[in-house]
Formats: structure tokens, sequence, C-alpha cells
């Protein structure tokens, strides 16, 4: 299930790295509501920065539990249970918003 987060915020973060190329190369004119909304989530690169940062927790909670598997099997096989790796999986899409909402705004 972690491999299916980590690409799952693989393909969010590259979906909204191509639709900010595209929108930087239409140079279009940002007014109104709209327009300021579209420039803090889509060219301000938070939407990016939150998957790219979510991505890179998942990975590192990848890496415990690969470790934990191999060094302390009997340990991962009693506390491991599913409901850790789904706690593990909304901590990582949850931390990459919290730290591209606060390192990016300025």
């Amino acid at each position: 299930m972690l491999i299916v987060s980590q690409n799952a915020l693989d393909l969010f973060s590259s979906f909204f790295l191509i639709l900010f190329i595209m929108l930087q190369l239409c140079n279009i004119y940002l007014e109104g509501v709209l327009g300021y909304w579209l420039c803090i989530t889509v060219l301000g690169e938070n939407l990016i920065w939150w998957g790219t940062n979510g991505s890179m927790v998942n990975l590192a909670i990848i890496t415990i539990d690969r470790y934990l598997m191999v060094v302390h099997a009997v340990w991962s096989r009693k506390w491991l249970k599913p409901w850790v790796i789904y706690s593990a999986m909304a901590f990582s899409w949850f931390s990459g918003t919290d730290r591209g909402l606060f390192s990016r705004s300025g």
C-alpha cells in the first residue's frame, strides 16, 4: 500500500508540474477571485511542493517499513498492523501539505 501511495504522490506532483508549466507558457492575465486562487495554488507552486514533500516523507516511511521487515521480522509481524500502514500513508499526505503550506508562504 505504501508503494501505491508513493505512485499517487508522484503522479499528483507531476500533474501539477505539467499544469504549472503550461500556465506559465500561456502567460494568462490573472484578475478577480479566480485569478487570485489560481495564482496562490497553481502558479505559486504550492501543489507541486505538497506532492514532492509528501513523496519524500513517504519514501522515508517505506525505508523504515522495509528495515523493520528485514532486520526485526518478528517485531514487525507483531506490531505493524494494517492500521499502522494506513496511518503512515495519511501522515505522508498531510505532512506534505503541512510542510508545503508553511515553507512556501511568504
